[in-house]
């Protein structure tokens, strides 16, 4: 895997879906990180502008470009696994959300983050939940404490691997207010033709700084483009420049060990945990984004493998669209899952082989989204249960 390195130049914005004129509405908030999209396109702009121009992508006579980044109506080869945070040179994972992220107080009167794992069980209680699993508090997620949304929080890979593995708790919770700080822009929008400010066009935006041990970094194939001669890339709202660096890393979620004892936990339980670590764009007509996912609907997890949805656990999902550009009309809307959101699966033993292929990473509909599998949506893992 190549590790592509992005640390901002100066403050930045991403502004998402909100609209873009000044003064329209007066204040701004941005989201952060940003989505996987605004990474993959800016990686796939620089890339044309150092070794071709946008007049030949347009027409697609560079055979090289036209090969890696497509044309303004096809996706071409380049492909983007993941976009994740490092703090300290560690990579930050998104809390799963079948932990119970509480704040709670210790005995020196001091409050600290942790998180609990959830326990599967199957539900044999009279309920209207038709439901034949729920996730239920565990002897330590039953502490008393006050719960935090899982937005916006993250613990480092290191730990990430051995709480998910052995259902442990997790300490040392990273918020967004330890990865970014903020600052209000105050600002007015000028007429285009007379040079003065427009009435009612006040606005302010809240800008957002990286601290210093901070930086972005897209995970891409080896086998993907070369950005090694790529020095900056403009990123976000007002085309703010990034550094760009390329360095190779080897990505293994599991060791040997752990592979091994996943193998025997999915012949024991033919049950697996799917948690995402990028948000998902579910294709059309998909049958997550029903009300009640019918009880017979088998999932293609990887080709040539059909698992069961036993039980999921998710956040508030989006709305996905954006702006066409070469049709100059929106994109259809779509629903996207949160990174963080936890499918559990019921697995056919003659297909554990081919998911242990799969449990260090891979993305979920591929090929369904229309190109968003290519830009790092829905890169997902594969755990056991306890």
């Amino acid at each position: 895997m190549r590790l592509l390195t992005l640390t901002p130049a100066d403050s930045f914005f991403f502004k998402g879906h909100m609209m873009s004129e000044m003064g329209l509405p007066s204040q701004w908030s941005g989201l952060f990180p940003p989505r996987p999209n605004t990474v993959y396109g800016a990686l796939r702009s620089a890339y044309i502008h150092r070794f071709s121009t946008f007049e030949q992508f347009r027409k697609g006579s560079d055979s090289q470009i036209k090969a890696w980044m497509g044309t303004p109506t096809r996706m071409g080869a380049f492909r983007q696994q993941a976009v994740l945070i490092r703090q300290n040179n560690e990579l930050l994972l998104p809390v799963p959300m079948d932990y119970r992220i509480m704040r709670t107080t210790l005995e020196d009167g001091q409050e600290m983050l942790v998180a609990d794992a959830l326990t599967l069980k199957e539900n044999n209680s009279l309920s209207n939940v038709s439901a034949g699993y729920t996730l239920t508090r565990g002897d330590q997620a039953r502490r008393q404490g006050k719960d935090v949304d899982h937005s916006g929080h993250f613990v480092t890979l290191g730990q990430w691997q051995q709480a998910v593995f052995h259902h442990k708790q997790m300490q040392d919770i990273v918020s967004l207010s330890q990865i970014v700080d903020d600052y209000m822009k105050t600002g007015i929008k000028i007429d285009a033709a007379t040079s003065r400010a427009e009435d009612s066009h006040f606005f302010q935006m809240k800008m957002l700084t990286m601290r210093q041990d901070c930086e972005l970094v897209s995970l891409v194939p080896d086998d993907g483009p070369d950005f090694s001669e790529v020095p900056l890339v403009s990123l976000g709202a007002e085309n703010r420049p990034w550094y760009l660096q390329q360095t190779e890393m080897e990505w293994s979620l599991w060791s040997s060990n752990q592979m091994q004892q996943l193998e025997q936990s999915l012949y024991d339980t033919s049950i697996a945990r799917v948690i995402l670590l990028t948000p998902l764009v579910l294709p059309e007509d998909c049958p997550l984004t029903d009300r009640d996912v019918p009880a017979d609907w088998m999932w293609e997890l990887i080709n040539g493998v059909q698992v069961q949805l036993v039980t999921w656990v998710t956040g508030r999902p989006e709305l996905y669209g954006g702006w066409d550009i070469v049709a100059n009309r929106p994109k259809p809307r779509t629903m996207m899952l949160p990174a963080g959101t936890v499918f559990y699966v019921k697995v056919r033993q003659p297909d554990i082989p081919a998911l242990l292929q799969a449990a260090s990473g891979f993305t979920l509909f591929a090929g369904e989204t229309e190109g968003r599998d290519h830009e790092g949506f829905g890169f997902a893992v594969i755990a056991g249960t306890q």
